[in-house]
């Protein structure tokens, strides 16, 4: 029975009950918010306007509006910037669970100050609110993968990392439903999407005390005994093996040493890895999936479907992507992450041309069977990005640097996921209204993904299971 538990990839129930609180803190939220101001769109753009109305006595025009709340969504990534940079520094000074629950409360401030600003009819308020909610969630997404890597036996890492994107895609699906004009996405409601995810934040961080410190920090810490019952308790091993695996798979205390953030690019090794991470999460942020979450609804509507049509087809193509999230699941420790990573930035280009072409098609002819082939190239394209791209860049960073980089790693990863929905969200709208829509999306979506497809093509190496060489180190592609 030992040997069927060592060689299953399927996390224990401890591991599994981690990752879930852990997810729920860092990347459900970020889900959420990535989807809930899509279907509630128009509610918070006459919150704004009435908001600047009161403060300034006049009214924007529409464009200034639409160019004021793309603002306003974007600078959630802002504050992710400012967040990612944290990353670090709290997790070396705090540990990865006291730092996941500083996040969490941050978290808390921060939906509380957003429900604080419905009643107050201030938008500069619920601007803040998103500022400061983007730091607090880069602090979870960049530490909380981490945690649950390091918790995590190598065996069933892939699984498990994936596990916490279903958690991920499954609240873009309540998302698409909560925030739906007919339930609180409309004027009277929109603050209780903010008070659900408060009462959940709570919890969350009520729950996450029980759980132990991940074994490396620990024994960072001197805590042999304390590193040795958290591995106990998340690999389900008795005491005799947890010792073994502490001598064996850990490194001494005296030789860790968390490299800088600077630092960790001039090391050959760290720097590769944390290069070929980037470069997932930016083919990822510039596969099309972040305008999609974000303005879904109203490229559904200029395909010629009503408000509530198009808001229902949003929650459609959500849960599509929990299908694709399924599917990772599934064949990641089959296929690798290599292969997933390369067919779905070919995958992702090829659909982004087709959108293009469909879009451009029907915004010249206003053919509906153009619009429904729209539709349907975009639910292809969710389905192959989730499958693969989407979950991989979030924890691919981790798997390619040892952990004395990750920290740093980890801070590069996410500022670029900051900077480039940050960039995205604020350019997409002016640049639409500039060049229209099919031409935007064509140039902010297709070049980005050939580039990276090739780059990675040619370095990035396979990390199923950890593969390492004999020495420990991932053998890169141009090392071969």
């Amino acid at each position: 029975m030992a040997d069927v538990r060592k060689e299953s990839t399927l996390p224990g129930a401890h591991l599994s009950i981690a990752a879930l609180i852990v997810s729920l803190g860092g990347s459900a939220n970020f889900a959420y918010h990535l989807i809930i101001t899509n279907p509630a769109q128009d509610a918070f753009m006459r919150f704004v306007s009435d908001s600047f109305f009161n403060k300034h006595g006049r009214r924007l025009t529409f464009e200034q509006l639409e160019t004021t709340w793309s603002i306003i969504v974007s600078i959630l990534y802002w504050g992710t910037m400012v967040g990612a940079l944290l990353i670090q520094t709290f997790s070396k000074h705090l540990g990865r669970k006291r730092a996941l629950t500083v996040a969490n409360v941050m978290q808390a401030f921060s939906v509380s100050l957003a429900i604080y600003s419905y009643f107050a009819t201030d938008y500069i308020l619920y601007t803040i609110s998103r500022f400061l909610l983007g730091i607090a969630q880069a602090l979870a997404l960049g530490i909380g993968p981490m945690y649950i890597m390091e918790c995590s036996p190598a065996r069933c890492r892939g699984v498990i990392s994936l596990s916490t994107g279903l958690i991920m895609q499954s609240f873009i699906v309540l998302a698409a439903i909560v925030a739906l004009p007919k339930m609180w996405g409309n004027d009277e409601d929109w603050w209780y999407l903010y008070a659900f995810e408060l009462v959940e934040l709570v919890l969350v961080t009520i729950l996450s005390q029980f759980l132990p410190e991940s074994p490396p920090v620990l024994q960072l810490q001197g805590k042999h005994a304390e590193a040795q019952k958290s591995i106990q308790y998340y690999h389900g091993v008795s005491q005799v093996e947890a010792e073994g695996l502490l001598s064996t798979e850990e490194v001494p205390v005296e030789r860790v040493k968390d490299l800088g953030l600077f630092e960790v690019l001039f090391k050959a090794e760290s720097r590769k890895g944390t290069v070929l991470g980037c470069t997932a999460m930016f083919a990822m942020c510039f596969s099309g999936l972040v305008v999609v979450n974000a303005f879904a609804i109203e490229i559904l509507r200029n395909t010629g479907l009503s408000e509530d049509s198009a808001a229902y087809a949003n929650v459609g193509i959500c849960l599509i992507s929990v299908v694709g999230i399924l599917i990772a699941a599934m064949v990641v420790e089959r296929f690798g992450r290599r292969p997933l990573v390369l067919f779905g930035i070919f995958g992702c280009a090829v659909a982004n041309v087709a959108i293009f072409g469909f879009m451009f098609g029907y915004e010249k002819t206003g053919n509906q069977t153009l619009g429904w082939c729209l539709v349907a190239t975009i639910c292809i394209f969710i389905l192959i990005c989730c499958s693969t791209i989407a979950p991989l860049s979030f924890f691919l960073t981790s798997e390619l640097v040892d952990a004395k980089a990750r920290p740093a790693a980890a801070t590069w990863a996410n500022l670029i996921l900051a900077a480039s929905r940050s960039i995205l969200l604020a350019l997409f709208l002016p640049l639409k209204l500039w060049l229209g829509a099919p031409t935007t999306y064509l140039i902010l979506f297709v070049p980005p993904l050939v580039f990276c497809f090739i780059f990675l093509y040619y370095r990035l190496p396979e990390t199923k299971h950890g593969k390492k060489e004999a020495d420990g180190q991932i053998k890169f592609i141009d090392e071969e």
